[in-house]
């Protein structure tokens, strides 16, 4: 053994026995967290406890060359933000935009080719729950072709500002919108065409109903947090083991805590529970998605107190739609086979009767409509767009406003 360690087989050894030890503590800590969501252990303190003991025991043996447990950091982010973004094949603007305090956005923008100046308002475009402006990545350039673009990491996502966030329901959502607002002033933007996907969708709606002169149209892609959760789920998997325990788990601990606790095999676990997002977005998308939910997780840490389990609205917006300027053109988009609701937008246009609203329903589409289809996602939003330009989003028929609101693709 000694003829091994002095030999060149020390790091291949070194490198063995850290995945081995690893793998252990991995293996105790799901145990512990499995029989904590079943009930069996009621708190989260001895699974903390145990963490912080193996992680503890790890620095001080003789095993003090392991490396780091999670294998992230903000320049492995930046790299791989990088990675994604080079699909875009033309020129954009990087830029880190001061919010007050140490905080700052990440955005990028792109501007039409052509010397004309582009027809404003500007389109924005909010992603959803962890994810960064890289998710439009298909989409920037076609939508870019007639107007300004801009994309942004939400605060506490992405590469903006790890900002902490309140406790309460309701503060939350005013910190996530007025980080927004700071934003939309430090860059100087009179009116936008506000688009949100999922939690996105939820944030540019509160956005909308708290400064409703800022927004021309608002673009909502499967918007979450619009209905309250049913007091009886029923459904065969609303009733199942795995989810009670999903349920449990997510009552206790944000969504992402077994990525970061796997620490090594987190990249591994991100693939394995999402393969359909690799399978859209590919292998570069899914190192991005790890790195933006392996670092400090504030912006998880807000949406955990913004549902309840498993992710529904503790505020649900449909409840207070009435706040929403009715002079406020509103599309919604659905992908066909997308697991969300999408009877929403038939609520949303029931509660609207003297308002613009229209509802696309995307064919073979899920919840990602703009990875599945990017073409039609982006013919839709163009549409939608040019309606604005054209001022045509403010008509609302009479009596046939129904048969020109609903549109499938």
């Amino acid at each position: 053994m000694s003829f091994l360690l002095m030999s060149g087989w020390t790091p291949p050894l070194k490198r063995a026995a850290a995945v081995v030890q690893q793998s252990n503590i991995v293996l105790v800590l799901s145990r512990r967290i499995f029989r904590m969501a079943s009930g069996e252990e009621n708190t989260a303190e001895g699974i903390l406890s145990q963490f912080s003991t193996d992680i503890e025991a790890q620095r001080h043996s003789s095993f003090s060359w392991l490396p780091s447990w999670k294998p992230t950091s903000r320049e492995l982010l930046e790299e791989a933000e990088r990675e994604v973004l080079q699909n875009i094949t033309r020129g954009f603007d990087n830029l880190y935009v001061p919010i007050g305090g140490d905080s700052f956005i990440r955005t990028i923008t792109l501007s039409p080719e052509t010397q004309s100046p582009p027809p404003s308002p500007p389109l924005v475009m909010v992603h959803g729950f962890g994810a960064g402006l890289c998710c439009f990545f298909r989409n920037f350039e076609g939508l870019a072709k007639k107007r300004r673009v801009f994309a942004f990491d939400v605060l506490g996502f992405g590469r903006s500002s790890r900002s902490d966030f309140s406790t309460d329901t309701e503060r939350v959502e005013e910190e996530f919108v007025s980080s927004i607002e700071n934003w939309r002033a430090a860059m100087g933007l009179d009116k936008m065409i506000l688009l949100g996907h999922s939690l996105g969708a939820f944030m540019s709606t509160s956005y909308a109903m708290k400064y409703p002169n800022r927004v021309q149209h608002l673009i909502l892609v499967e918007p979450w947090g619009f209905n309250r959760k049913p007091e009886v789920i029923d459904s065969e998997f609303a009733q199942s083991r795995k989810y009670k325990i999903a349920q449990s788990f997510t009552g206790r601990f944000n969504m992402f805590t077994p990525v970061r606790v796997a620490g090594p095999l987190g990249p591994y676990l991100v693939t394995r529970f999402r393969p359909d997002l690799e399978e859209k977005f590919g292998p570069q998308f899914m190192k991005y998605v790890y790195h933006c939910n392996a670092q400090k997780p504030t912006g998880e840490t807000g949406f955990f107190y913004l549902q309840v389990p498993i992710a529904w609205a503790r505020r649900p917006m449909l409840e207070r739609f009435d706040a929403l300027n009715p002079n406020i053109p509103i599309s919604l988009l659905y992908g066909t086979r997308s697991w969300f609701d999408n009877e929403t937008g038939r609520k949303v246009f029931d509660a609207r009767p003297g308002s613009y609203v229209d509802v696309h329903y995307v064919k073979g589409a899920g919840h990602h409509i703009h990875a599945d289809m990017p073409d039609v996602f982006n013919e839709i939003v163009e549409y939608v767009c040019e309606l604005t330009v054209d001022g045509r989003d403010k008509v609302v028929n009479g009596e046939n406003r129904e048969d020109v609101a609903f549109h499938t693709h």
